[in-house]
């Protein structure tokens, strides 16, 4: 619900979110939105971008265009072109917690944090 409080209306409804809501992460332009059933992206002005299969990802992390997500134990690259998850090879590192700050992927593992350069795939 979006409340005018010059005039004390309500200007605009939307419709609730189909499953849980897992994790949440946004910019200063977009948010992404997490749930049991769908990857969802919205601009600042609340209208949504795409939205595709949540891929039973756990958490996501975003820094300018690049989201990252957990599934398990592996991390995804998404990309917004064709929004097809990208496996990045961890298969040595327990992922409990990360953060995206530009090229910069930092990832906790329970004891230590690991930090890495994200180098973006090839087209």
């Amino acid at each position: 619900i979006l409340y005018n409080y010059r005039n004390n209306s309500k200007t605009a409804n939307t419709l609730p979110f189909e499953g849980e809501i897992i994790s949440q992460v946004s910019s200063f332009n977009f948010c992404y939105l997490l749930t049991e059933k769908s990857l969802q992206k919205f601009n600042n002005y609340g209208s949504l971008i795409y939205k595709t299969d949540a891929n039973n990802f756990n958490q996501i992390t975003q820094s300018d265009k690049t989201l990252i997500a957990i599934k398990g134990n592996e991390l995804y690259y998404l990309d917004e072109n064709n929004l097809l998850p990208i496996k990045i090879d961890t298969s040595e590192i327990t992922v409990k917690d990360l953060q995206l700050s530009q090229d910069f992927l930092y990832i906790y593992n329970g004891e230590k944090l690991l930090n890495y350069t994200l180098t973006h795939p090839k087209e």
